[in-house]
């Protein structure tokens, strides 16, 4: 868990890995609900491979967010919120790549088909956040159109 706080971009990027290695060994054989705390840690790091353009690590990441729903719902409960703000950031970033931005799409459906206790009033959140977005997007598109 420490490594994920590490000065070092290369040690945090490998730790995340590491974690991404255990999810998978944990979903059948553990509880990887004891991993709750440290995804807001994943969630800088990813962000900073997504600003180096670390594809392949990215890749990886998203196909564990992507499975999680699945069979540890448990361990996203608490961090439901965090997830949906997360994914939502990565979609409405013009900036990321097309493709991490479809992947984080698939877990975000993936996140909405579980069910998840909360998601459908999240959504609503999520919805309306985004839905304002846009009109402030048209809105300055427009401006600069009317110049």
């Amino acid at each position: 868990k420490s490594s994920l706080t590490n000065s070092n971009t290369l040690v945090e990027v490998h730790a995340l890995l590491a974690i991404v290695s255990m999810v998978n060994w944990m979903k059948e054989y553990g509880d990887i609900s004891v991993l709750t705390d440290t995804f807001p840690q994943m969630f800088r790091i990813i962000n900073q491979c997504i600003s180096q353009g670390d594809e392949q690590v990215l890749i990886e990441v998203f196909e564990m967010f992507e499975e999680l729903p699945s069979g540890c719902l448990s361990a996203l409960i608490p961090r439901l919120n965090e997830f949906l703000q997360f994914y939502l950031s990565i979609l409405l970033n013009e900036k990321t790549n097309e493709n991490l931005r479809q992947n984080c799409c698939l877990c975000l459906i993936s996140l909405i088909i579980s069910r998840a206790k909360g998601i459908l009033d999240q959504l609503n959140v999520i919805f309306q956040k985004s839905f304002e977005l846009l009109l402030v997007g048209s809105n300055i598109t427009n401006n600069n159109n009317n110049n």
